[in-house]
C-alpha cells in the first residue's frame, strides 16, 4: 500500500509539471518573435497567437477587422495609435479587443535602414 501511494503521488506530481510546462510554452508563443520583418510577417504573427472560441471561429469566418496604427521611427508600435476602422465586419468586442491588444503588444517593426521615419499602417485582419 506504501509503494501504490508512493507511485500515485510520483505519477500526479509529474502529470501537474508536464501541464504547468505546456501553460508556460503556451505563453512563451507570443514572445516568440522578436522582431517583425513587415506587414506578412506581422499579419503571421497576429494569426499565430489569436485565440478564438470554436464559436467566434464560425460566426467570424470571412470577416475582416481593419486595423489603423502608427509606428515610430525606432520600430515600436505606438499603443496609442491602435484603433480599428468602420470598415471593418467583425462586431464581436472580444475578437476586437484580443485583435487590438495584439496588434499593441506586438514586437517592433525591423525597418528598413533607408525608411527610419514614423509610419502609419492600414492591416486587415481576414478571419
Amino acid at each position: 500500500m506504501k509503494y501504490f501511494l508512493t507511485i500515485l503521488i510520483l505519477i500526479v506530481g509529474t502529470s501537474i509539471t508536464v501541464a504547468q510546462k505546456q501553460k508556460k510554452e503556451k505563453k512563451k508563443k507570443t514572445n516568440k518573435v522578436e522582431q517583425i520583418s513587415g506587414r506578412a510577417d506581422f499579419y503571421d504573427y497576429i494569426l499565430e497567437n489569436l485565440e478564438l472560441t470554436s464559436k467566434q471561429k464560425s460566426e467570424s469566418k470571412g470577416k475582416v477587422l481593419h486595423i489603423l496604427f502608427t509606428v515610430d521611427e525606432n520600430g515600436k508600435i505606438l499603443s496609442e495609435s491602435v484603433q480599428t476602422l468602420p470598415a471593418s465586419t467583425i462586431t464581436d468586442e472580444d475578437i476586437i479587443t484580443h485583435i487590438l491588444e495584439l496588434v499593441k503588444t506586438a514586437p517592433n517593426w525591423q525597418l528598413p535602414p533607408d525608411n527610419q521615419s514614423k509610419s502609419t499602417h492600414v492591416l486587415p485582419i481576414n478571419l
